[in-house]
């Protein structure tokens, strides 16, 4: 039996291959879809790659087994690859069409709309047609119409045509569960005007009955396509509105939801037993949810184990600690780059050493580095302590091989072309050294020790009104030492324990954010003005309160 290495990036086509846990989210929406009124149009919502496609795809999958429901299935993106994209809203309606043939008791229904179809055919359709055919369509159509009054009418009569050919296609259902489901798949990749251009077309058949119509896309390409077409100052609200009218029901991708864990598992096996917990930790703390991301990572960790096999004959296979450690480089060469160069850079176990002590003595200025590279390199140093704490190798043997795993990673690694430019607005790392509370002064290390010390001051000062400002302000504190999203992805205890509960702070927050969210506390709590101070390296205010 061949063992095979790496992951394809076909999306899943049922929930037997569902190794997110999104089980739940699929079944509940399907069972909205097989009951909700008619006519129904829902927004599958998310970023390239958090599953959209997959999501689509095993609800056909488990639809073609219902008795009262046809599926079609659109993907918008193929026909664009074509050139295809100005006459993609007839080609929508011909695919439709095509799909539903087999379910037509009487052909003339489907005739009537793909004639409509011809009379509207699109300038690039007829000149592919006259370059293939030496047929002036221009021509052929003056004598049958006048061109502009009959297509006109021709698109109002569609709907109409489109509802007869629904419901030929439905006689034999159940009249309140037959229906027919229409998934649009990858409207996020085409052009975003286009995007919006076929929007408006589906519109226009969106409200015949027993239709439901499921469309991946993500709301941003959305706003970005009608601010192409009607203008690039149309505001938020104007936009959500063109939204709002075309989509009824939105729906998020459960990207927080996922099961970072179980996929880690299932995908790397026995490699990761022992540091899944750690492993799955900086992948939510980082690259978060997004499956395709993962499967990249994944591939490239099953390349390097493959190489590793080869160059250390004695061993043949990577230890499980080794491999974790692996793991942890790729997943910093992915979502850090400035990071990973630092770190790579360290050529022995004591020199890693001594740039963590650094970093976290001083944190002195690198040009290099902003504020999230500092935030990411504190949590490799946490992360890099948990598995020793889980390995038997000790901390001097994990920074060994951690500094050579690093050195194999690097042949997966993108090199930062000569000619990138930094960005002029790029957030520099701040520096946080000492703060000053009601004239008492405290030395701190970063940012993350400032708002915590902070707000330890403070709410030990005001503990009356700690749960008050807890139900406020849901994302900063935490009784639930097992929180890991939003910003609680980065958990720290605070020296403080309300009743018999230990309370801890969400820090997974920019520089900017953590002094965002003392401003809230002090205004709270009614501290007084001119109470809180924060100060870099050079003695300069960074935050006052």
């Amino acid at each position: 039996m061949s063992t095979y290495y790496g992951i394809t990036d076909i999306p899943c086509e049922s929930m037997s291959e569902d190794s997110l846990g999104v089980g739940k989210y699929i079944k509940g929406l399907e069972e909205f879809i097989k009951k909700c009124p008619t006519p129904m149009s829902i927004a599958l919502q998310g970023d390239w790659g958090t599953g959209k496609t997959s999501f689509l795809q095993s609800m056909n999958t488990d639809f073609s087994n219902e008795d009262n429901i046809i599926t079609i299935y659109f993907n918008t993106w193929q026909y664009s690859q074509f050139n295809m994209s100005d006459s993609l809203y007839a080609s929508f309606i011909n695919n439709i069409a095509d799909q539903i043939k087999p379910y037509a008791s009487n052909s003339s229904k489907i005739d009537a709309i793909k004639g409509s179809i011809g009379k509207i055919i699109t300038t690039a359709a007829k000149n592919v047609i006259k370059t293939t055919t030496s047929i002036d369509v221009d021509e052929y159509q003056a004598k049958l119409m006048n061109k502009e009054e009959e297509k006109t009418k021709t698109i109002s009569n569609m709907k109409k045509q489109f509802a007869e050919m629904v419901e030929d296609a439905l006689s034999e259902k159940d009249k309140t569960e037959g229906r027919l489901v229409i998934f649009i798949d990858d409207l996020d990749r085409l052009n975003p005007e286009i995007a919006v251009e076929l929007l408006e077309i589906m519109k226009l058949f969106m409200d015949v009955k027993r239709c439901i119509y499921v469309l991946a896309i993500d709301y941003e390409v959305v706003v970005s396509g009608v601010r192409k077409k009607f203008g690039s100052n149309m505001s938020e609200d104007k936009c959500r509105s063109f939204f709002d009218k075309i989509i009824q029901l939105p729906f998020k991708m459960p990207v927080d939801s996922y099961n970072i864990s179980k996929m880690i598992q299932e995908v790397l096996g026995s490699n990761m037993n022992t540091y899944i917990k750690p492993i799955s930790n900086l992948v939510k703390r980082t690259l978060g949810a997004n499956p395709r991301t993962f499967k990249r990572l994944a591939n490239s960790y099953f390349l390097l184990m493959t190489v590793d096999q080869f160059q250390n004959s004695e061993e043949r296979l990577m230890d499980e600690c080794r491999s974790a450690l692996l793991f942890v480089s790729l997943v910093i060469q992915m979502y850090a780059p400035e990071v990973y160069s630092k770190l790579i850079s360290c050529g022995s176990a004591s020199e890693l050493k001594d740039f963590f002590s650094n970093l976290n003595d001083s944190e002195e200025n690198d040009e290099e580095l902003d504020a999230k590279d500092f935030e990411t390199l504190e949590l490799v140093e946490e992360t890099l302590k948990e598995i020793s704490k889980l390995s038997e190798n000790g901390s001097e043997n994990i920074d060994e091989l951690f500094i050579s795993v690093l050195n194999l990673s690097s042949i997966t690694n993108v090199p930062k072309s000569k000619n990138d430019v930094v960005p002029k607005d790029r957030q520099k790392a701040i520096k946080i050294t000492k703060i000053k509370i009601n004239d008492v002064e405290y030395m701190v290390k970063n940012p993350t020790a400032a708002q915590m010390k902070t707000y330890e001051i403070i709410l030990k000062e005001n503990m009356s009104k700690l749960d008050s400002f807890m139900n406020t302000y849901t994302r900063i504190l935490t009784y639930d030492k097992d929180a890991s999203l939003g910003f609680f992805r980065a958990l720290k205890t605070l020296d403080i324990i309300n009743g018999d509960k230990q309370l801890y702070i969400g820090t997974s927050s920019s520089t900017n954010d953590k002094m965002l969210f003392t401003k809230y506390l002090c205004e709270f709590m009614d501290i007084t003005k001119g109470s809180v101070y924060w100060y870099n390296e050079l003695g300069e205010v960074i935050f006052n309160y």
